[in-house]
């Protein structure tokens, strides 16, 4: 016997057996007669025995048809037990979502998405692993990833969800030493404080149009986290180069960090929100999709969203 046949095919079997009449049958199933009958009788072939008696005013199973009747009909029934608790289980906002963020983008701002979440859906739990590393979100089993900046080839989907541009950052201390600065050109001469290995600092005048590309040569300090770069600059040591998003913290003023040259700025990285399916998504996903889309535009995106 081969055993490639259809498991549909042995559930259109079961549902006329069950009905005794290939004419019910078919309309339960709101398949066309034809149809179901021919598919039964490919199921037949595959098993290599008749099923059905059937002609047009005449139907029964053979001996061979109530036997396997007798023994698929239980596993057709677990199968649609397990059908109608997969969907009741998709649609119920239960569950949990396995989220990756980057450490300081959810620390400065995107921590109060999942704190708004979590107060409007109690009963969905959220598994937050911050990284500022590209995780393998298959792998890793993710069900959601934040990202910024560039994204590399993948085929989840991404979501844009804002811009934010980088900006300079220095303290009131450190520009209190020094002539006032007042084009680009001049941080050459300064101290500056990188946030990652950069080669240069590219800005543009909001004003006039007018490109500076600052090469990074020297720095006084290079460290691969933003959080540590900000308070070196607050502590007078250099200038540094952050998200715009920053200044919407009241650490930066308590630390007296002010925004340098605020007609220059980087170019905006992208936010994205990626996920896996379009179609496949229980309903804890698509009501955290739906928070995530709709949330209230932080201030430092709202211009290019």
């Amino acid at each position: 016997m081969r055993s490639n046949y259809s498991l549909d095919d042995m559930r259109l079997f079961v549902k006329a057996a069950a009905c005794q009449s290939l004419t019910q049958a078919a309309e339960i199933t709101g398949i066309p007669l034809a149809t179901l009958s021919r598919r039964i009788k490919n199921l037949e072939t595959q098993l290599q025995c008749r099923l059905l008696n059937r002609s047009a005013h005449y139907f029964s199973l053979t001996k061979e048809g109530k036997t396997y009747f007798s023994l698929c009909q239980p596993l057709i029934h677990e199968l649609e037990q397990a059908q109608v608790q997969t969907d009741h289980q998709k649609q119920r906002l239960t569950g949990k979502i396995r989220i990756t963020a980057p450490v300081n983008m959810t620390q400065e701002w995107l921590k109060r998405c999942f704190y708004d979440f979590m107060k409007r859906y109690p009963e969905v739990q959220l598994e937050l692993v911050l990284s500022n590393e590209l995780e393998n979100l298959v792998m890793k089993e993710f069900d959601v990833a934040f990202r910024a900046g560039e994204l590399a080839d993948s085929e989840w989907i991404a979501k844009k969800l804002w811009q934010t541009p980088f900006v300079l950052c220095a303290s009131q201390m450190y520009l209190s030493q020094h002539d006032p600065i007042l084009h680009p050109r001049q941080l050459s001469s300064h101290k500056l404080i990188a946030a990652g290995h950069t080669p240069s600092w590219l800005m543009t005048n909001g004003k006039s149009g007018e490109r500076f590309n600052l090469p990074l040569e020297e720095t006084a300090l290079t460290v691969n986290d933003i959080h540590v770069a900000r308070d070196a600059a607050a502590e007078g040591l250099g200038i540094t180069w952050m998200p715009a998003y920053y200044f919407e913290t009241d650490a930066l003023t308590r630390a007296g960090l002010t925004r340098l040259l605020p007609d220059w700025a980087g170019e905006a990285k992208s936010i994205w929100m990626m996920y896996r399916d379009r179609t496949m998504l229980s309903a804890r996903m698509k009501a955290f999709i739906e928070h995530v889309q709709y949330l209230e535009v932080p201030p430092a995106f709202r211009t290019s969203r």
